[in-house]
């Protein structure tokens, strides 16, 4: 049994967790078993399918550091890893930014351990000029590179890592049988909403900055004046949430505006959209849209994501500056619908069963050639 720890801020129902999920949903689990080690100590979505699945949660040490907070972490992360080395076999570290990669490597550095992943899941993201500089610095440890695409591995390992191939690419895989479109799941879904008759706009994503709430809120206010027999679907939770209702509120698109909270029923919601509107500021390589597009749902989104994430010609993109052209081009969409959606021969690589296939033959490879050193 080959011992898995994720190394997360908490399992919830957001892109990297969704990913991690899908995996332990598919993987043999006679032949690996999944630990999560969080950051976070608050009840995460997933924590009970995971103990389920016979997965096992762990907490990384509390601290009470103000000063120097970041040695204190090392020192205590550092300290966990010695102290529960016989509980894995490989550590593979679930990241967005150089900062939390380089306390991790140095705290397990500390504790020797030896069988470490980095996997990048965002293309960009705040404190551009530290994370480049932090990278650098991150290079000089030893340890395997994933990437859900190439600009994520530019990201955190920068440009000469992918050109020269050290960087694996880890396809975000979907289970695309969940997401197949059916017109009359559509209508049951809009009229258990009470939304039957309307159009539907829609959007699942974390309420935060990068996401780009407060954009999509004046895509739809424009688009409801082109059209005001519609809705907008607001799927999530974050801390900008309470900020994006005063500015739906302000508006006076309370009636107009849902906010579902976390949901379970994504496939679902998904038929009951009409035009998927995404203007995150960065992706790395969006679970979201790939599930968009395997529902054949029409969506725009930023002209700055990875290519590698259009899987079907779904995707109008568009640059985050007008939000009228926004709703010009989510009108045009909507009358367009989903007739002549297909997806294309890319969107295999995708599939869920060939994604955890790769990373458990990964896993087989970097234990067997721990056994051989140690022979």
């Amino acid at each position: 049994m080959i011992r898995v720890l994720h190394c997360v801020r908490k399992m919830d129902r957001a892109g990297i967790e969704t990913f991690i999920m899908n995996v332990f949903r598919n993987i043999d689990k006679k032949e690996v078993a999944f630990y999560f080690l969080c950051s976070s100590r608050d009840r995460g979505d997933y924590d009970e399918e995971i103990r389920a699945l016979g997965g096992k949660i762990y907490y990384t040490p509390e601290i009470n550091a103000n000063a120097l907070k970041h040695v204190a972490i090392i020192q205590s992360l550092a300290k966990w890893f010695r102290e529960n080395r016989n509980k894995f076999d490989v550590v593979h570290l679930h990241a967005d930014h150089n900062i939390s990669v380089l306390i991790y490597l140095e705290a397990l550095r500390r504790a020797k351990i030896k069988n470490v992943i980095v996997h990048s899941h965002n293309n960009s993201g705040p404190h551009v000029v530290a994370n480049k500089l932090l990278g650098k610095v991150c290079s000089l440890y030893k340890f395997e590179k994933f990437a859900c695409s190439d600009e994520a591995g530019v990201w955190l390992f920068g440009k000469k890592a992918v050109k020269r191939r050290k960087v694996k690419m880890i396809p975000n895989g979907i289970d695309f049988a969940k997401y197949t479109y059916d017109p009359e799941k559509s209508e049951a879904k809009k009229r258990e909403l009470g939304i039957a008759g309307k159009t539907v706009l829609g959007h699942i994503g974390r309420f935060s900055t990068q996401k780009n709430h407060k954009f999509l809120i004046e895509v739809f206010d424009e688009y409801q004046k082109i059209y005001s027999n519609s809705v907008l679907l607001l799927v999530g939770r974050g801390e900008l949430e309470e900020q994006i209702k005063k500015q739906v509120h302000d508006l006076g698109l309370d009636e107009r505006v849902k906010f579902l909270g976390v949901r379970e029923d994504v496939p679902e919601l998904l038929q009951a959209m009409d035009v998927f509107v995404f203007p995150s500021l960065y992706e790395g390589l969006s679970v979201v849209l790939l599930e968009v597009q395997a529902a054949l749902l029409p969506v725009v989104t930023n002209d700055n994501i990875s290519k590698q994430t259009i899987i079907s010609n779904c995707v109008k993109l568009l640059p985050i500056a007008d939000c009228k052209e926004w709703a010009i081009t989510v009108n045009e969409m909507a009358k367009d619908g989903r007739s002549a959606n297909t997806l294309y021969d890319n969107a295999t690589i995708f599939d869920i069963k060939y994604v955890a296939n790769i990373l458990m033959q990964f896993y087989r490879d970097i234990t067997s050639q721990k056994q051989q050193a140690k022979e």
